[in-house]
């Protein structure tokens, strides 16, 4: 593969490296209650064979008032015709009484599997692993707390560009050993949500969005993102978009944030395989 990925990784530790000064507020001692996960990604389309890489800094202001910064890099592999992963890495800058923190966040590894007609549409099988890594101390962003998230969608519309996806997902956390842990166990929960999402791209123009809603064992809190690219070549493209939680101030993970990332989609690799494979065809 590239070596963009690695190269990346360099510039994006060596760019964080400074803390910058923040606000003394008395409500920054204060710690969310919850972890934070981003939503899991739309793997892409499989008939078009692209593995993009991209890289995305998101600011945040978390339910305490406090902000965040949040750069993220990640990279698609195509495994098969149908099936895809995502490997991300994390760094993560989160506001003390005089200045920001930074250090390592977390890692994450997805596996996408598209299973062509099943349930009579498109259907989709998405499993995330979040890696116990980086500073517990920059909790709730990096927490050293191994996760498994798991999803299941289905997509009966796609119409004008756009490919709604219908599904429901779970998350199952393990809290960190004693010796690293300097938050409650109701900071690390479990349970299960549904997620709707719509995926589409016009020319040089793409959109995602979704929204999620905890049915069991979650905050109640709903969370929005929406990130739209535009492609300045055929393959380096611009990305902005902004996350936003509503519900009770304690159970949201996050108040709002805005996004912005580049994204690179090298050349496609067409294989004979891809043609053949009806997962391709699930859109």
């Amino acid at each position: 593969m590239s070596r963009l990925p690695f190269v990346l990784t360099a510039i994006l530790v060596l760019g964080a490296a400074v803390p910058v000064a923040a606000q003394d507020d008395a409500s920054s001692r204060m710690l969310p209650r919850q972890v934070l996960y981003l939503p899991l990604g739309l793997d892409p389309d499989p008939a078009s064979g692209e593995r993009p890489v991209s890289i995305d800094y998101r600011d945040l202001e978390l339910p305490d008032a406090r902000r965040a910064q949040w750069i993220r890099l990640g990279w698609w592999v195509r495994l098969t015709g149908s099936s895809a992963a995502r490997v991300s890495i994390d760094y993560v800058g989160l506001e003390s009484a005089d200045r920001f923190r930074y250090g390592g966040g977390r890692a994450d590894v997805q596996w996408t599997q598209r299973l062509g007609g099943l349930l009579f549409v498109p259907t989709a099988l998405d499993l995330a692993v979040t890696l116990p890594t980086g500073d517990p101390s920059l909790h709730p962003l990096s927490a050293k707390a191994p996760a498994m998230r798991v999803r299941l969608r289905v997509s009966p519309i796609a119409v004008g560009g756009l490919r709604w996806w219908f599904g429901g997902y779970a998350r199952r956390v393990s809290p960190p050993s004693e010796d690293v842990r300097e938050d409650p166990l109701s900071a690390f929960p479990s349970g299960s949500g549904l997620e709707v999402a719509v995926k589409g791209r016009w020319g040089d123009f793409g959109l995602i969005a979704s929204a999620r809603h905890p049915v069991d064992g979650l905050p109640e809190s709903t969370s929005f993102l929406l990130e739209t690219e535009w492609s300045w070549s055929e393959e380096l493209g611009v990305r902005i978009g902004g996350l936003l939680d509503v519900g009770p101030r304690d159970a949201r993970s996050l108040d709002h944030a805005w996004s912005l990332g580049l994204v690179w989609r090298p050349a496609p690799r067409s294989t004979g395989d891809d043609r053949e494979d009806p997962g391709n065809r699930s859109g």
